[in-house]
């Protein structure tokens, strides 16, 4: 494991997210939440990405950084995909967060999970 600093919240790690999507420039084409869950891991709550942005993998970056900082801190993941637009499906969301390791906890649920690696 990298040496990372050790946060003992999850506003820390919630806190070390937003300065990582700072550094990758993807806070000024994005708006993102995320929120510490019930279970003690991370939820993806939003992601909503510039018009002029889509189409550009901006969401799959921003998937990306969330996967890799709960892997970072041992944080397991969830995620509902809810179109938040008429351009977005949620198939799509669905097919985008399963490439990230996300799994359907049931097929009568839209909440999929992933537990860190």
């Amino acid at each position: 494991m990298r040496n990372m600093p050790s946060f003992d919240t999850p506003d820390g790690i919630i806190e070390e997210f937003q300065r990582r999507l700072e550094r990758d420039g993807l806070l000024s084409v994005a708006t993102v939440d995320i929120n510490p869950t019930e279970g003690g891991g991370l939820s993806l709550d939003r992601i909503v990405v510039a018009e002029q942005q889509r189409g550009q993998g901006v969401a799959s970056r921003i998937v990306s950084v969330f996967v890799q900082l709960c892997d970072d801190y041992a944080q397991d993941a969830e995620v509902i995909p809810k179109p938040l637009d008429e351009q977005t499906s949620r198939e799509g969301l669905e097919r985008l967060y399963a490439r990230y390791g996300f799994v359907r906890v049931s097929a009568n649920e839209s909440l999929m999970r992933r537990q860190s690696s």
